[in-house]
């Protein structure tokens, strides 16, 4: 578990924006997680296809499970 900083925050709100330009638009949890992940530099391991689809418009990197 992590915090949710004022630079999460900032993260969310260009992710969203940026999401949102491109048709990728995101459900709000899922822009949310990602934009934590973003910040601590981590990488996601689902199948969650809205995180995926974040994954396009981002520096966010996502795992699937049949990945490895």
């Amino acid at each position: 578990m992590v915090g949710f900083t004022t630079r999460t925050a900032a993260a969310y709100s260009t992710l969203n924006a940026s999401a949102r330009s491109k048709g990728k638009e995101g459900w709000r949890t899922d822009v949310l997680i990602a934009a934590s992940a973003m910040e601590h530099d981590a990488s996601l391991l689902t199948n969650d296809r809205g995180l995926v689809r974040l994954q396009e418009v981002s520096r966010l990197r996502v795992l699937r499970p049949d990945d490895l």
